[in-house]
């Protein structure tokens, strides 16, 4: 996992995306994280989705909900457990 793959799931984590009804698309992702000209911070849209991908495929998100034609995206346990630990030992 790379540091943009952490911020995607701290964004999901951060919004309480941790079931199929809860979840976020890209866009979501994106405006959620862009600054105040609306340039997302993440990157852009392709990039993001290669990242979900990547996530997908580990096992740390899962598929939510479509929304319209658009893929939405929540937390996995694996990924729960690791930002759960992460925040102890910050703390």
């Amino acid at each position: 996992m790379d540091r943009l793959e952490y911020l995607i799931l701290k964004t999901l984590q951060q919004n309480c995306c941790n079931e199929k009804t809860i979840s976020m698309t890209i866009t979501e992702i994106m405006d959620c994280k862009s600054d105040d000209e609306g340039i997302c911070l993440l990157g852009s849209r392709s990039t993001i989705y290669r990242k979900l991908k990547n996530l997908l495929k580990q096992n740390y998100i899962k598929r939510g909900m479509n929304d319209d034609h658009a893929h939405s995206f929540y937390l996995d346990k694996k990924s729960l457990d690791l930002l759960t630990n992460k925040n102890k030992e910050e703390n």
